[in-house]
């Protein structure tokens, strides 16, 4: 199979996966998001060499952010949310509202949806 091909069925796969994900959270099933930010976390890591892990291990529904790198100062938000813009106006508020972020340098949030507009 050529890269061409594997990247496409990869693609096809997460844009699946991103629907499911949407879905079950906007049925209350947060089983399918928590894994979904384990998934990523694991990617993530493996793309650029981090430690992230998922907060929930540290207080459960992490208010602001799902993935921390407490070594590397990395704190990050994972989303499929339909409404980004609300979503990521949302996580930059809440995330400077935390109190207990000391060490964090760095805080990203990550959209996946199938299209996210150039402007937030």
């Amino acid at each position: 199979m050529s890269s061409i091909m594997y990247y496409n069925n990869l693609q096809r796969l997460l844009f699946q996966y991103r629907a499911l994900v949407e879905q079950s959270n906007s049925l209350g099933l947060l089983n399918d998001a928590v894994n979904a930010e384990n998934l990523f976390a694991a990617f993530l890591n493996k793309a650029f060499g981090w430690k992230l892990i998922n907060a929930n291990r540290y207080r459960l529904n992490q208010y602001s952010f799902d993935l921390i790198d407490k070594k590397n100062g990395i704190a990050a938000q994972v989303t499929s949310n339909k409404n980004h813009t609300s979503k990521f106006n949302k996580s930059i508020s809440t995330f400077k509202e935390t109190k207990n972020r000391s060490g964090i340098r760095h805080f990203i949030v990550f959209l996946y949806q199938r299209t996210v507009p150039g402007k937030f």
